[in-house]
This record gives C-alpha cells, sequence and structure tokens, in this order.
C-alpha cells in the first residue's frame, strides 16, 4: 500500500461547480477539489495514453457491459483548500453564437472563479497483490500528476480557454508491506495518528513529476509587445470616479488577456486560414464545437497571460475619452460622454495540443497555428476591442514550441527560424490533412485550388 500526500495551487481560474454562478465549498468554508472529478480525470487521461486498458482497469476499477464489476485499487480522497474564507473572482462574458461568430441575444453573464493561488492538499491511496503491478500503478499515478502539473489534464469548468490548472508544489509517499507485521503497525499507527505517516517518507516525488525529459506534447510560448494600448473589457463602473470600461484584473491587481478572449480572437483567425485551404473540419477538432445534438472537446488548451510592466514606456495606463454614437441616428447621444482605460506592456501566450490528438492532427494543428500565431505577431489581427481605432496589435517578439519532433524557435525581431525542416513539416501536415470520412474519397469537382501553405 501506498499513500501519497500532495498540495496543488491553481495557476489560474479554477470553477468546479454546478453551474456558472456556484463553487462547491464544503460547511468549514474550504475550497472542494472532489475526489471523483480528479480520479476521473486522472482515469481519461490515462486512456489516452494508451496504457494497457487491462491495468487501467485495475488501477481505477471498471463496470463496463459485459465484464465483471472490478473494484477501484486506488482511493482518491477530495482535495480542500487551506483557507476557509476562499476569495470569488468574477469574469465578465458574452454569449456568442457559433453559426454566426456574433454576440448571442441572451447577452452578457459573469462566471465566478476561485482565483489563482490558492492551495488545496489531497491524498492518493493505491494497493496491490504484488510489487511488479506496484510499480506500474506508481509510472501511471506519476504520469498523471505530470499531466496535471504541466496543464494537460485540467479540473472544472472551461479547461480548453485557460482554467483549471493547477501545479503540483510538494509530493511524498510512503509504502508499506503489509505482510510485514512491523510495516503493518506502522501503517496502523500512521492512521491513528494524523501527521505520522510521511516520516521517513519518500519525497522524491516532485522531482520525478517534473523530469519531463522529452516532450510527448505540442507546446507553443508566444512573446508579445503591447506597444499600442489593449482593452479586454472587466466589470463596468460602479461609482463616476472611475472609467466606464477598464481592463480585466486578476485578484492580485495584475491586468491580463483572458484565454477565453485570446483563444476566441485566434479560433476567428484559424476559421479564416481554414475558410480559405478548405480544410474547415480541422477547425473543430482544434476548438471543439457545441451544438444541440453534439458537444465536442477541442485539443487546444490556453492559459491566462499576464501583462507585464515594459520599462521602457512611460505610462502604462491611458485613458481614452470620447463620445457616444446613437446607432439609430448617428448623432452625437447628448450627456454621453465615456472615459476608457486601456494598457500596455508584455505578455506571454501559452497553448498545447492535447496529447490525445491524433499525430496526423497534431502536426496540421501545430502548422495552423503557427499561421495564426505569425499573423498576430505581423499585426494581422489584434486583440480585445477598439481595431478599428488602432488598438489590441502586437507585435511578436520570439515564438517557441516544443514538440515530438523537437523544438521550433522564430525570432519575430531577427526574422530566424530554427529547425525549419520540422516547421515544414507541420505545414506540409496541414496542406495535406483530410477530415477521417473524406480519407478514401476524391475531391469533389468545383473545389478551389492552392498553392503550398509554405508558398
Amino acid at each position: 500500500m501506498t499513500e501519497l500526500e500532495y498540495t496543488l495551487v491553481n495557476e489560474g481560474p479554477l470553477h468546479i461547480g454546478a453551474q456558472e454562478g456556484e463553487l462547491l465549498i464544503d460547511d468549514s468554508g474550504r475550497a472542494v477539489i472532489p475526489g471523483t472529478s480528479l480520479a476521473g480525470s486522472m482515469r481519461h487521461y490515462a486512456e489516452d495514453r494508451g496504457i494497457n486498458l487491462e491495468l487501467i482497469d485495475k488501477l481505477f476499477g471498471t463496470e463496463r457491459e459485459n465484464n465483471p464489476k472490478e473494484s477501484s485499487a486506488l482511493i482518491v480522497c477530495d482535495a480542500r483548500s487551506d483557507v476557509t474564507s476562499i476569495p470569488i473572482e468574477a469574469r465578465p462574458g458574452v454569449r456568442i453564437n457559433g453559426r454566426f461568430g456574433s454576440v448571442d441575444g441572451r447577452g452578457k453573464f459573469e462566471r465566478i472563479f476561485i482565483p489563482n493561488g490558492i492551495t488545496f492538499h489531497g491524498k492518493l491511496v493505491w494497493t496491490s497483490e504484488d510489487e511488479d503491478t506496484h510499480t506500474q500503478f506508481d509510472e501511471i499515478i506519476l504520469q498523471c500528476l505530470r499531466a496535471l502539473d504541466q496543464g494537460i489534464i485540467r479540473l472544472g469548468r472551461y479547461k480548453s480557454s485557460g482554467g483549471g490548472h493547477v501545479r503540483v508544489v510538494s509530493a511524498q509517499s510512503r509504502t508499506y508491506d503489509l505482510e510485514n507485521p512491523e510495516q503493518l503497525f506502522q501503517f496502523i499507527e500512521s492512521s491513528l495518528l494524523e501527521g505520522s505517516s510521511m516520516e521517513h517518507a519518500d519525497k522524491f516525488w516532485l522531482e520525478r513529476i517534473r523530469d519531463e525529459g522529452h516532450s510527448d506534447t505540442y507546446r507553443f510560448e508566444m512573446g508579445i509587445d503591447l506597444s499600442q494600448p489593449l482593452l479586454v473589457r472587466g466589470s463596468g463602473r460602479h461609482d463616476h470616479n472611475e472609467p466606464d470600461a477598464s481592463p480585466i484584473r486578476r485578484m492580485d491587481g495584475k491586468y491580463i488577456i483572458p484565454g477565453s478572449s485570446w483563444r476566441g480572437t485566434l479560433r476567428h483567425q484559424v476559421h479564416r486560414i481554414l475558410d480559405y485551404l478548405d480544410k474547415r473540419d480541422l477547425e473543430e477538432i482544434a476548438f471543439g464545437a457545441a451544438s444541440k445534438d453534439e458537444h465536442r472537446t477541442g485539443v487546444v488548451q490556453v492559459w491566462d497571460a499576464v501583462i507585464d510592466p515594459d520599462d521602457s514606456l512611460q505610462r502604462q495606463e491611458i485613458d481614452y475619452y470620447g463620445i457616444r454614437i446613437d446607432k439609430f441616428t448617428g448623432g452625437v447621444r447628448s450627456m454621453a460622454l465615456k472615459r476608457e482605460r486601456t494598457i500596455r506592456g508584455k505578455a506571454v501566450l501559452r497553448l498545447n495540443i492535447h496529447p490525445s490528438a491524433k499525430q496526423s492532427d497534431a502536426r496540421a494543428i501545430a502548422g495552423l497555428l503557427v499561421l495564426a500565431l505569425r499573423d498576430l505577431a505581423e499585426q494581422g489581427f489584434s486583440l480585445g476591442s477598439g481595431s478599428g481605432t488602432g488598438r489590441g496589435f502586437v507585435a511578436g517578439q520570439y515564438l517557441h514550441i516544443r514538440s515530438p519532433e523537437g523544438d521550433v524557435g522564430i525570432d519575430f525581431s531577427k526574422q530566424e527560424v530554427s529547425n525549419p525542416d520540422i516547421l515544414q513539416l507541420w505545414l506540409t501536415a496541414l496542406e495535406q490533412w483530410l477530415p477521417p470520412e473524406a480519407h478514401r474519397e476524391e475531391p469533389s469537382m468545383g473545389r478551389r485550388k492552392h498553392g503550398t501553405v509554405a508558398g
């Protein structure tokens, strides 16, 4: 039997609850990550990784049809926050009509989250009949905790748009041979005396979790310079001394570009590229789709981007004043001056392609994202609101990608690319990509023909 105690800290917004306006809080006021949620996410990841299904069933249990029910060898306890008065972070949003790309008639709403930096403590316990099986269980647990730490496994809602990423900040375990009387009594004693179980524990779990080795996930990181004013609107003002619109801030006061915001903008550019290439089906694989009949989760995962000060700028915040226009008459609305606050600085955009994606899809999506991010870096489209008045255009500094094929780097200022052969591999995969149902079909008549993507 192995007991593993761990500590998590959420790196971004965390929403675990049944509705947008609910969070799971226990009677003591602590936020809760249910063991069922964590266990389900771990099992789903293990199955995606192609781990032996029989071994997964032994560890997580099974209730499959036509198979005997097998109890779980793994116990996943609820993880609870170490503070009892959880601060709540509210973020505004608008519902988008997926068909038309415009704001849905149901209008605005607010989502509530547990803000970043909240610490959770949890525990895993697993048993096996022999040492070899136990070692295999250890490896599965290690892979799952590593994926959790890297943001591949995410918890709660809004996972693809920046929510649900927790980091493992401590992990230690102790293993007992329960056929050994001395260790059996040590286990009983540790169960009765809380806190004594981790004496002489294996404290190297965290090192193994952080030891990534060769990356089997596509990870993008792009540095951008917000030299032009940016406004991603937060909540409206509550008194006349505040601006009518201000950029979104976290609970710690830092301005951010929410993952949900820049992911949506990136998807719009991806849609334009795929429309030109006549490969529209790839968009749903990359970013997901929601309809009355089907809900599909995309493989592109993003993070919130924190806006850091730029020392070369005298002012980070700039207020703009203007007048409101009546949309029906086109004239000025009387007594309707407006004041909007914008922010400048530097930020890093981060995203993953989830390892559950098929290799052919992942390579094509990697090439697609490189094209879209290049367009953003070269001011081909903007972030936030006010693009018509020059707001939200950014300058790309660098793009670094870790992948199973190797690392690719792009320096936009020097116009240099490292490992261009790998980049060309992805662009070729995008050019040659076909939807699964079209692999055996001939192209239909009348479709546009294009040159190579690289061209």
